[in-house]
């Protein structure tokens, strides 16, 4: 089977929900908009608020969680509501802020730019193209473009089992997943999608599958989070079998990248470098670490990039950023800790000896003092953090 990856990460420098936000914003200021309402798990709203940023906007980002908001831009959906309609967001926002301004929601917005990446993508006319599937507008853009070139390629979206409502029999309570990104209880995508079959079509992937999916990722230096790496289970022949994907074809995996764009271009090389050192665990000191981590680790896995970190952080310099990120938000032990603490711990263990690169880089002068407080509290050897 001839494999080749269309890797968004090397294009945006992080994932593919940076392409078309300059449209978003474009398309508000044309509209005399005020403010930008979103549901996002984070990349999206992120990227949108540093293009507006960019631009010195005075618009307003206003992204809807399904938890406790974490931020001044965040507002918490009341009672778990699942908000289908835009008219609907826009009420939870006017709501909860009390403000009269003019706002729309871009949530099921599908940039131009998808078109253009799918293009590329089906530059070779290959035989299938597997990429991961959450809200479904990246995977509908290729497929329309499949269809406007008139091409035989059959696209495969990779989506957690049971975690997503484009199969609502499977439809669990819980939707945590390694894939975290794509799991959803609602989109407004999902019957035009269904609509493709047998054509193209969704197909659900285990959590076994979904973290075989992201080493294999790895393995091949792929630089992506557990949810871009979705498409990877076309490694798995179990899969292929089921969907009927021969050694013959001609396969295009689409890797959704990773990250926040600022934070993955100050770490991209600490990153690698630090994978590089990651081998197996030459100690019982070490070996008890990880295993600590994994079951400590195991019990958050409502918080976003929880599992991913998992996945990777196995030496002693990780184990001790977890417990200096539980001592500084004030928490007993490392299971307690936010996402945004376990996320910034994986970021503490990439940083160099001196962290320098960090500290002079950060956008966020809290960052840089968290780094610089890190760094003199934990001195290195070459390896580890003693």
């Amino acid at each position: 089977m001839s494999i080749h990856t269309y890797n968004f990460a090397d294009i945006t420098g992080a994932t593919h929900k940076e392409l078309g936000v300059d449209e978003i914003v474009d398309n508000a200021l044309s509209k005399d908009l005020e403010g930008i309402v979103v549901i996002s798990s984070g990349n999206f709203s992120f990227a949108i608020q540093e293009e507006i940023t960019r631009r010195e906007s005075s618009l307003k980002l206003f992204n809807l969680v399904g938890r406790k908001s974490r931020s001044n831009s965040e507002i918490e959906i009341p009672n778990g509501d699942i908000l289908k309609t835009n008219e609907q967001r826009v009420s939870v926002v006017r709501d909860a802020t009390g403000l009269n301004i003019k706002i729309q929601d871009y949530t099921d917005f599908i940039p131009n730019a998808y078109g253009v990446h799918a293009e590329v993508i089906l530059a070779s006319t290959p035989d299938y193209v597997l990429c991961p599937i959450g809200s479904g507008k990246l995977w509908l853009s290729i497929v329309r473009k499949v269809q406007s070139l008139d091409i035989s390629t059959k696209v495969i979206g990779v989506t957690p089992k049971g975690r997503n409502a484009f199969f609502l029999n499977n439809l669990t309570r819980n939707l945590d997943s390694v894939a975290d990104k794509l799991t959803a209880p609602y989109t407004h995508l999902r019957e035009e999608v269904l609509a493709e079959s047998p054509n193209h079509i969704v197909a659900e992937a285990s959590e076994r599958q979904l973290k075989k999916a992201y080493n294999k990722a790895k393995q091949r230096n792929i630089e992506c989070e557990p949810s871009g790496a979705a498409g990877f289970v076309v490694y798995d022949q179990k899969f292929c079998n089921q969907h009927e994907i021969d050694k013959s074809d001609d396969v295009v995996v689409v890797s959704t990248g990773k990250g926040f764009k600022y934070e993955v271009d100050q770490t991209r090389n600490t990153e690698c470098k630090r994978r590089s050192k990651i081998g197996t665990l030459a100690t019982l000191f070490v070996a008890g670490t990880f295993c600590f981590l994994a079951q400590t680790m195991a019990h958050i896995s409502d918080q976003q990039i929880a599992r991913e970190l998992l996945s990777t952080m196995n030496s002693k310099t990780d184990y001790r950023a977890l417990v200096y990120m539980a001592e500084r938000e004030g928490v007993s032990s490392i299971m307690s800790l936010s996402a945004d603490g376990v996320s910034m711990a994986g970021t503490l263990s990439m940083m160099d000896q001196t962290g320098l690169d960090y500290i002079v880089h950060s956008q966020d002068p809290k960052k840089a003092a968290m780094y610089r407080d890190f760094v003199s509290k934990c001195p290195y050897d070459n390896k580890t953090c003693l």
